[in-house]
């Protein structure tokens, strides 16, 4: 089921006959071409639909992967269009009542929420393909030690953050710390971070729940609910600032409201699947072991990510002030926009390559990775160019007076990223499913210690562009470079793996 339409020899001028045929040739072979073309899109469009695909063969497996991917980006994108109108409502909301310092401020606190990815340790991504494996082979029990055992975990974790914040909390002169200048910053500087640390934690716990979600490739459900706290969250913005709550109201709303959304997911998710429901006899050594085992490796690639990805708010803070971040951060949004939709598109193949490789379909998986490479890459690149040009004059429109005039270097180095950072997403599904973590590993921790030093550096020589462009060229030395040495050993490997067997009962 390629996404792109496959033309007729005639069409693409195959042979000596249609190479020296006289222009008007094509004019009279376009109408079969449309016609291939329409039937390849029914065919695309085929697989979206409510009721499953007949998992018993081969192909009807494959479909239903396509089928449940499809319904998680439809599914998605919808809530998305919810967090974008969010965004759209908020920023310029919260701008004029925070001003530009606290606003910084705001945004500086709220990028810790990018350390949510690895504050469970890693295990809830483990989890994806834990519960993924045992969806391939139908095994509810081995779902269910898992769902048990991580949620036993997870709540020690999210119990010892709160602990050691709490420890810490009065030691340290948090306005100072964020360099703000202003006597009400400076004030709010701590509650603020500790409302942040009191919702991370709450999202460590109820982030299980999609993670079993996903697993099971039911993404769509996950969107919406994202729709439900993105709609909580708005709702909660606009109270605070309308009530004057201050910086830490506004983080609860930001960070907070999604989390009960979450809880809420989790009600039904354990309503629906009762035998997920976790019980400390389910909690077994062994799968603790696994889980953190597993954990461990993703836990250390989502520190790299983190520090490479979700730092440059607190570099500009600190190299130059917190009154900069704006310049850097509202532009950001803008591009990052077009990157929600390509991580919507992505993380549904996760788990179905997760299913698919336990089934020994490697073919299927090399088929769409290299189909989500072209989506994503050239999507990517496409907006990306498109924000480059009409970006000054978009953010001119949504701000108005408050248009932080970013320098057009800024915004080519965010183009360009976007790029690279497509195309990692497409690959990271792939290695993240076949459990490829620790080439992973020592790739993102290479490349991140390489772009915090240059973040800085060239922070320090041009500015806040060079936030983006040390993140730029870290990557592309030490992930892009290295996937094409990498890649045919991992085909070759997972041509030679044999599939699992499968156990009789529904997971």
């Amino acid at each position: 089921m390629p996404l792109t339409p496959t033309l007729s020899p005639e069409y693409r001028g195959e042979g000596a006959r249609h190479r020296n045929a006289p222009m008007t040739t094509p004019v009279a072979l376009q109408p079969q071409g449309l016609a291939a073309q329409w039937a390849r899109a029914r065919r695309i469009l085929s697989v979206i639909r409510v009721r499953p695909f007949d998992c018993s063969t081969e192909a009807g497996r494959s479909q239903e992967r396509y089928r449940r991917a499809a319904l998680t980006v439809l599914a998605s994108v919808a809530a998305r269009g919810v967090s974008i109108l969010t965004l759209l409502i908020t920023t310029p909301l919260t701008l004029g009542y925070l001003g530009e310092e606290r606003y910084g401020l705001l945004m500086v606190v709220t990028s810790f929420l990018g350390f949510l990815i690895f504050a469970d340790l890693g295990i809830g991504n483990g989890l994806i393909n834990t519960i993924s494996d045992a969806h391939a082979k139908n095994d509810r029990d081995a779902a269910a030690r898992s769902v048990s055992s991580g949620f036993v975990v997870l709540c020690t974790v999210a119990a010892c953050i709160v602990l050691l914040f709490a420890a810490v909390y009065p030691l340290v002169p948090w306005g100072r710390l964020f360099k703000v200048k202003g006597a009400l910053a400076a004030a709010e500087a701590g509650p603020a971070t500790a409302a942040l640390i009191l919702c991370l934690a709450a999202n460590v716990v109820v982030g299980i729940v999609p993670r079993v979600h996903t697993g099971y490739q039911e993404g769509a459900t996950n969107a919406a609910w994202n729709a439900v706290g993105g709609v909580l969250s708005l709702l909660a913005v606009v109270l605070a600032v309308k009530l004057d709550l201050g910086l830490a109201a506004l983080v609860y709303a930001v960070a907070g409201a999604p989390a009960l959304a979450l809880a809420a997911n989790g009600v039904v998710l354990l309503w629906r699947r009762p035998w997920l429901r976790p019980a400390w006899s389910r909690v077994t050594r062994d799968t603790v072991g696994h889980i953190l085992n597993v954990g461990l490796l993703f836990f250390v690639l989502q520190v790299a990510v983190a520090v490479a990805f979700s730092t440059d708010d607190i570099v500009i803070a600190r190299v130059i002030n917190a009154e900069a971040v704006p310049r850097y951060a509202i532009p950001q949004r803008l591009f990052a926009l077009p990157m929600t939709l390509i991580g919507l598109l992505m993380l549904p193949l996760w788990p179905a390559y997760a299913e698919a490789l336990a089934r020994g379909d490697a073919d299927w998986a090399k088929r769409t990775l290299k189909r989500s490479l072209f989506v994503a890459v050239g999507f990517s690149a496409a907006s990306s160019l498109f924000l480059v040009a009409l970006g000054p004059l978009i953010l001119k429109l949504w701000l108005g007076p408050r248009d932080p005039h970013a320098p057009m270097m800024l915004l080519i180095g965010l183009g360009l990223w976007n790029v690279l950072n497509a195309a990692g997403q497409a690959v990271a599904m792939l290695f993240n499913a076949a459990h490829i973590l620790k080439f992973q590993v020592i790739s993102a921790t290479t490349m991140a210690t390489a772009a915090l030093t240059l973040n800085i550096l060239l922070t320090k020589w041009t500015g806040v562009a060079g936030a983006v462009w040390g993140t730029v060229i870290a990557y592309t030395l030490c992930c892009v470079i290295p996937w094409f040495f990498f890649m045919p050993r991992l085909w070759k490997k997972l041509g030679a793996a044999a599939p699992v067997p499968t156990s009789p009962g529904g997971a």
